[in-house]
């Protein structure tokens, strides 16, 4: 975007102006995800070009030229009536260019929109409509009139106006005289069904948790909430069980019963939850033991036909153990409902614990979370980098899944390897030589190449900063079948001697059991299906489990074969200082996915493996129920792809 001497554009937040750089004319509009588009002031016609500045992205150049912009607020898509063309979809701006011709900018595919008529200054509204001021533009003012989308036609309002014109819940213009004039713009009515939900409020016991959930996907489709939190011990859970509850439609936490569904809370009847300002304050009861919290699931659909209120994800009450209820939606990765439905959640511990974003099985939406000065997931703009990036690799582009929503086709999300193997990822990828043939070492595939490699040159493996188990052990192999971990009292991995812990390659890393359902033997790098030692595990201690588990997250990490302390980063979730990026994903192959989905997070903080993830990359603050919760969502971007035919190539189980 082309400086010039005049027309800076700054951005004033906590009392400091910061320049953005360029320069523009007097048109400047913000959409709802904090994006800025303008006018350049550069050139010397009447209709001028189009930038839009996002922090993710800098500033962009836009289709088309004018000589006024209005970013679009309203969550609904609207075709024009006679005389108009095409579809306005939220998130895009609308354009009056010199000839007076009224232009909408669709943000998902750059398509274009037109109103019927002509107008010098435009402002639209968030409940179904535009104001605009007549053309040509007069000295004396121009009448002012409105568009209604909802029943496409114009109306002649009262008074008139110069070319400075605001809508959003208020209507502002300038007259002849300079005196600036406002109007209340009638609230948005909301449909018959909301009266069945009520607003969730706290009761006696309890401290309410404001949260405020902003809605910039751009898709014009419904969104919908639901609150899965567990509670005390109920029957037939008993003292040493856990009862969960769901936000029911009457505003209250309600325990789950067998065959209960969670009622999905459609955020269209509570308009001041989908932007920040108001936001709905949920009654989240103070834990009674140390495990409690609460899952805030956000799901878009398409409404169903004849209206009402969609259902995308389905909670119903089960008992499994000791637990009453269920901690998440009855959904199985090769089901159509699953890919059908863009859907993510935020974990939040009660009262003052941990927030955090997990994309541990899969990217569902580009969430960000924020609480006073800590932000946490997306930032604006960095899911369509990760589409890109993931679609840009030959394996691992089979783990995107599209959608079709609300007539468009879009993103639903993006699997984690350890779940994509019906979408076509080999998940066996790690030692089968078929889909690793330049890593043939021991018949093992890459994982085969590793230990060669360990055999050589053995790597310093450590437990300390566990509670539970430490020490230092050096890491090598046999040369055929196990991994061979010998204690050390120092750092050296010279002159090893003693009686090692032995772990067979079958059953820690390549996985070990029958096939799961899609015939494919689980790969132990790319999923965790043990938890401590004892019982079906092929641990018979703690220590065996850490070491195992230290080198699984080094592999898929990519530093298994970087010299240092592994695992490289250290143990602790939220050191000091964090171990940069930059420190992990050398080797020759690593867990793109996970590569991936660290890199486009803000601070590379994410749960991307199915393992804790050390070195300060955890996704997590502590919360402070005193402030509100804000939830974004930014843009779903548009994607189309075919079901896959193509699955995975399982080898046999190894024995």
């Amino acid at each position: 975007m082309g400086d010039q001497c005049r027309g800076g554009i700054y951005h004033y937040t906590g009392g400091t102006w910061t320049p953005l750089g360029g320069s523009a004319s007097n048109s400047i509009t913000t959409d709802s995800s904090g994006g800025i588009y303008v006018l350049t002031n550069a050139g010397s016609g009447s209709d001028r070009a189009i930038w839009y500045y996002s922090s993710g992205t800098g500033w962009v150049q836009q289709s088309g030229s004018g000589t006024a912009l209005a970013a679009n607020w309203d969550t609904t898509s609207f075709t024009p009536g006679a005389g108009g063309s095409g579809t306005i979809n939220p998130g895009g701006f609308y354009i009056v260019n010199s000839a007076g011709g009224i232009w909408y900018e669709n943000y998902s595919d750059k398509s274009f929109a037109r109103l019927p008529g002509s107008a010098s200054a435009i402002a639209p509204t968030a409940i179904g409509g535009v104001f605009v001021l007549g053309y040509p533009s007069a000295a004396g003012g121009n009448q002012i009139y409105y568009y209604d989308l909802n029943n496409p036609g114009w109306t002649a309002e009262p008074g008139s106006g110069l070319l400075s014109i605001s809508a959003y819940k208020n209507l502002y213009l300038t007259s002849s005289s300079g005196a600036i004039y406002s109007a209340a713009l009638p609230q948005q009515t909301l449909p018959a069904y909301c009266s069945a939900y009520s607003t969730p409020s706290p009761n006696a016991n309890s401290s309410p948790q404001p949260v405020w959930i902003t809605d910039n996907s751009n898709t014009g489709a419904r969104v919908v909430l639901y609150v899965v939190t567990g509670a005390p011990p109920a029957p037939p859970a008993g003292p040493s069980g856990t009862q969960t509850q769901y936000l029911a439609a009457n505003g209250t936490l309600t325990n789950f019963t067998v065959g209960a569904t969670a009622a999905p809370f459609p955020l269209e009847c509570f308009p001041g939850s989908t932007h920040q300002g108001n936001g709905l304050t949920f009654e989240l009861p103070p834990p009674t033991n140390a495990v409690q919290s609460a899952g805030f699931y956000i799901a878009y659909a398409t409404p169903p036909p004849g209206g009402g209120v969609a259902n995308p994800l389905t909670f119903t009450g089960v008992t499994a153990g000791t637990q009453v209820g269920d901690a998440g939606p009855n959904l199985d990765w090769n089901v159509p409902s699953y890919v059908s439905v863009p859907w993510d959640y935020v974990e939040y511990t009660l009262p003052h614990g941990i927030t955090d974003v997990t994309q541990v099985d899969k990217v569902g939406l580009p969430l960000q979370v924020t609480q006073g000065s800590t932000t946490i997931g997306f930032a604006s703009g960095q899911y369509e980098n990760l589409l890109s990036a993931i679609t840009a690799d030959p394996t691992y582009n089979k783990l995107a899944a599209s959608s079709q929503l609300n007539g468009r086709s879009v993103l639903a999300r993006i699997l984690s390897p350890s779940n994509g193997e019906d979408w076509g990822f080999p998940q066996d990828w790690w030692y089968n030589s078929t889909f690793n043939s330049a890593y043939s070492a021991l018949s093992k595939g890459y994982v085969g190449y590793v230990l060669q490699k360990y055999q050589t040159t053995p790597q310093l493996y450590t437990l300390n900063g566990l509670n539970v188990v430490s020490g230092n052990y050096c890491a090598t192999s046999d040369g055929s079948s196990n991994v061979l971990f010998y204690s050390v009292a120092g750092t050296s991995c010279s002159g090893l001697s003693g009686t090692p812990i032995t772990m067979g390659i079958a059953n820690t890393l390549e996985g070990v059991g029958p096939t799961d359902s899609y015939g494919v033997c689980p790969s132990a790098i790319f999923q965790m299906p043990y938890s401590g030692s004892g019982g079906t595990t092929p641990f018979t201690n703690q220590t065996q489990f850490y070491l195992w588990k230290a080198m699984v997250i080094d592999i898929a990490r990519g530093v298994a074969l970087q010299n240092g302390t592994h695992p490289i980063g250290g143990w602790d979730t939220s050191p000091p200082t964090p171990a940069p990026l930059s420190s992990f994903y050398l080797d020759p192959a690593f867990n793109q996915y996970a590569y991936l989905v660290h890199k486009y997070m803000i601070g590379n903080r994410t749960y991307a493996l199915q393992y804790d993830e050390p070195g300060g990359l955890a996704p997590t603050f502590t919360s402070d129920p005193t402030q509100p919760l804000q939830i974004t969502v930014w843009n779903i971007p548009t994607y189309s792809r075919a079901t896959p035919t193509v699955t995975a190539t399982p080898l046999p189980c190894p024995s």
